[in-house]
């Protein structure tokens, strides 16, 4: 504060300095008031909160470390406490009967439902197909020892089919040669591998599966659907002569998929149920486009595709920080916001449709909860989290009626040549042990 100093009080300059004097030690005063003020209020706040901490069984289980406003009750007593900062005191009586005997029940509940996971007797959703996805180009073939993985896990295959473009805006698609597409068929079929689905995927180039179809905008759409129809109606064709039972007819073309061009998609599902009406039609369409207004496309088909590729979580795996139930959480509201099973009944609802999923994978990484392309320490137990989750959570809604993981090939591949990775044993348990 300042203070003036008076030499003479009764000049004009002696009056302004006392009444300048007077106006610091007003501020002064109520600035200590603010003060005192604001520290009053907190330690009022302080004293007031309750944070519900979980029950204890008697008042010798309190924790010693705790914060102030932790509030616990003893189950023996029915007695309310909360931690001043320094001391446990009781603050109020409830009847602990009624708590307790919830308490028990969810706790005994939880313990079977847990208990039957691990001792795989759960109630589970029969899936109608259960496969692994393999892809087949001119320039690469299914190797061996993916077949023997397969069979291992007891997966079908999902047989992906690489066709090409030159550009993003080029609407030639073109298909790569027959003869090689049917000698992988035959070869899968001939080594005791069951085929689900065949999905025909655009890439770009060399037949490339790295091109993000969604920034597939061909120069003429018309066009590009008649060349797109003629390459469907070949391999529906395939389907009949090998029994396969599925057919994607898009994936992830987002653009192609707008309700605008609704009718070129019931052309071509009627064009195909004509001459195969058993062939079940589906569209494998991404997470962006499947939680978008642009459903009209499942008006034309018989189950409702989606490539599930959500952010579960912002953390990196250390081995126990990451669960099961964290990750069943993030199907209803990933961590971006994205919620893939109430989209999913929604449809299901509307349509009266069940819900293939036509892909879901990560890779076996310590960031791979985080997005679909990871970068981190490579980690295969978190697969097995994950699957764990997506067999016994996902895939139990009634529903779902099939899935397809994505991939037998790196960067996502669950398995290696070195030992039965733990996400391999839990595809396994789950396949070819014959809970789903």
């Amino acid at each position: 504060m300042t203070i003036y100093t008076i030499d003479n009080p009764l000049s004009d300059d002696g009056r302004n300095k006392i009444n300048n004097n007077f106006e610091e030690l007003k501020k002064d005063i109520n600035n200590a008031v603010d003060t005192i003020s604001n520290k009053a209020f907190y330690q009022v706040v302080d004293s007031a909160k309750i944070n519900w901490k979980e029950p204890v069984d008697s008042l010798a289980n309190l924790p010693s470390s705790a914060s102030e406003g932790d509030t616990r009750m003893t189950r023996n007593t029915g007695k309310v406490w909360r931690y001043d900062g320094q001391l446990w005191r009781e603050i109020q009586q409830i009847d602990a009967g009624p708590v307790n005997e919830v308490d028990s029940r969810l706790t005994a509940e939880l313990a079977t439902t847990f208990n039957d996971v691990n001792n795989l007797k759960i109630q589970s959703n029969k899936l109608d197909y259960k496969s692994v996805s393999v892809t087949t180009k001119p320039t690469y073939l299914i190797q061996d020892d993916t077949i023997d993985h397969l069979k291992n896990v007891g997966a079908n295959a999902a047989l992906i089919i690489m066709c090409n473009i030159t550009n993003a805006t080029d609407s030639n698609i073109t298909a790569m040669s027959d003869s090689v597409v049917r000698s992988q068929i035959q070869k899968l079929i001939n080594s005791g591998v069951l085929i689900d689905i065949l999905k025909p995927h655009i890439g770009l180039l060399d037949f490339s599966d790295t091109f993000s179809r969604d920034g597939y905008n061909p120069s003429d759409y018309n066009l590009a659907f008649v060349n797109w129809k003629a390459i469907l109606l070949k391999y529906a064709e395939m389907c009949n002569e090998y029994g396969i039972p599925v057919l994607s007819v898009s994936c992830e073309q987002n653009k192609m998929e707008v309700n605008q061009y609704a009718d070129k998609w019931k052309d071509i599902y009627d064009s195909i149920k004509a001459l195969y009406p058993s062939l079940k039609i589906v569209h494998a369409r991404r997470i962006d486009a499947f939680l978008s207004d642009n459903d009209e496309i499942y008006n034309y088909c018989d189950l409702i595709g989606i490539n599930a590729y959500l952010n579960y979580t912002y953390l990196d795996y250390d081995g126990s920080n990451i669960t099961v139930s964290d990750i069943a959480d993030g199907f209803y509201y990933d961590y971006l916001g994205k919620q893939l099973i109430p989209r999913m009944q929604e449809l299901s609802r509307k349509f009266n449709k069940g819900i293939y999923i036509t892909e879901i994978g990560i890779m076996p990484r310590i960031d791979g909860l985080v997005s679909g392309v990871s970068y981190g320490e490579e980690n295969y137990d978190i697969q097995r989290i994950f699957y764990e989750a997506v067999f016994s959570v996902l895939c139990n809604l009634t529903i779902v009626r099939g899935v397809s993981i994505w991939h037998a090939d790196q960067p996502f591949h669950f398995w290696n040549n070195v030992e039965e990775t733990p996400g391999e044993k839990t595809v396994k348990k789950y396949f070819k042990g014959g809970i789903l």
